[in-house]
């Protein structure tokens, strides 16, 4: 499967990260505790598959790929919970969004770097000679 033959290949990410906020908001709204972060595990696992039958993208846009839908779907959460589920946190100073929002990036980077590195193409090399 050749992703790049897809036009809105790009948007691919994003577009799964936000069906994943859907989820999360729906599952935070429902459910407490761990079980809320299984639309996370099913997030990482569809674009970690995506990009590992797609032979021709290279780590960093594997990279791009994960990260950009791990942000969208963590946005939306945010956001959800931010002016719908609890106003008031709308009065915190803006360094405490910003600390956040930072440990989201971090998390989301390092999940995206190990979800880029797993679907890596490996060479096999024979020992014939």
């Amino acid at each position: 499967m050749n992703l790049l033959k897809i036009p809105a290949r790009r948007f691919l990410g994003p577009l799964v990260g936000a069906l994943s906020g859907v989820a999360l908001v729906a599952m935070q709204g429902s459910f407490r505790g761990p079980v809320v972060l299984a639309p996370y595990v099913a997030l990482v696992a569809t674009l970690s598959g995506v990009s590992a039958l797609d032979r021709t993208l290279a780590r960093g846009q594997r990279f791009g790929l994960l990260f950009s839908g791990f942000m969208v779907a963590s946005l939306v959460l945010y956001i959800y919970i931010i002016l719908i589920d609890n106003p008031s946190a709308l009065a915190m100073p803006l360094f405490d969004h910003a600390w956040r929002l930072g440990f989201l990036t971090v998390t989301g980077a390092v999940v995206s770097a190990a979800g880029a590195f797993v679907t890596e193409r490996r060479e096999v090399v024979s020992a014939t000679g």
